[in-house]
């Protein structure tokens, strides 16, 4: 190409333009296809170094979940034994307080025997005794 400004506003054939596009195309496409060899060699690379990150995460994913599932295991123990002792305090105060309430009848009936007993003396007086004829 001539360096000058002068040899800029030269008039060319259709040859030499044709030379020339096809020179340029020619390039083009070399710079294209050398680019493209370079991505593709740079999404290996990236592929290759998310697939190495993505491992790495997946092992410490599955460190945290063992842990989370332990401390889990561990608060689920811990909240049985206290439902446990819970339901055992509720169980003996009811336990008590039925025997409270049984005990209140009980004792409210403890002497029903001796009552029963001198009410049928009363009503039902014993039969008269007969005495026994000696056989002679």
């Amino acid at each position: 190409m001539p360096a000058n400004d002068d040899a800029m506003n030269d008039p060319i054939t259709r040859r030499e333009f044709h030379e020339r596009l096809a020179s340029f195309e020619t390039g083009l496409r070399s710079e294209m296809a050398q680019l493209s060899t370079e991505l593709r060699g740079e999404m290996t690379e990236l592929r290759t170094e998310l697939r190495g990150e993505m491992a790495g995460l997946r092992t410490e994913l599955r460190g945290a979940m063992a842990e989370l599932r332990t401390e889990l295991r561990t608060e689920m123990e811990h909240l049985r034994i206290t439902l446990q002792a819970d339901a055992q305090a509720t169980l003996k105060a009811l336990n008590e307080k039925n025997r409270a309430w049984f005990l209140t009848i009980d004792d409210k009936y403890k002497d029903l025997p001796d009552r029963v007993r001198k009410l049928e003396e009363a009503v039902f007086s014993p039969p008269p005794r007969t005495r026994r004829r000696k056989a002679s």
